[in-house]
């Protein structure tokens, strides 16, 4: 009779363990965190949550073509309305989604390209503009950000 009770006493406490450890352990995130590359990179702007820097644009105006091209000229079209008055853009870098963020604790995944630029302007304020390139559309400046599943 002890040995019967002894293997009831051993998967219950297997049965106690597995439970505890593979139930109530907290999901991991399904990406690796955001690794800095630069000074904006892994922070958040305007809601947008920034990763990695993908490239540096310099300077850029209105209705001129920057050093990363049409996207940062179409995200710089892109700016609100009443950005119109601001000051000159002084600065703009181009940064990718930070996936981690942007999916959470879930294996996720964002068809189609998605960047953020970043636009520094002469009184020091930024502001940041979402590109959507939605595989064969034609891309899109994205003014508010819409969070993934990871919120």
């Amino acid at each position: 009779m002890r040995p019967r009770i002894a293997a009831v006493l051993v998967a219950a406490v297997t049965v106690w363990i597995g439970w505890g450890v593979f139930i109530f352990r907290p999901a991991p995130n399904a990406l690796a965190a955001c690794i800095p590359n630069g000074p904006l990179a892994c922070t958040t702007i305007d809601g947008f949550p920034l990763g990695t820097l993908v490239q540096d644009c310099g300077g850029q105006s209105p209705g001129q073509s920057a050093v990363c091209g049409d996207n940062a000229k179409l995200a710089l079209d892109g700016l609100p309305p009443w950005d119109s008055l601001h000051p000159a853009v002084v600065h703009s870098s181009e940064y990718a989604l930070d996936m981690a963020r942007f999916c959470g604790p879930v294996l996720c995944a964002r068809s189609g390209g998605y960047r953020i630029f970043v636009f520094e302007f002469a009184d020091g304020s930024r502001h940041a503009i979402g590109l959507s390139c939605p595989g064969i559309a034609a891309c899109a400046a994205v003014q508010v950000y819409t969070p993934g599943p990871g919120g």
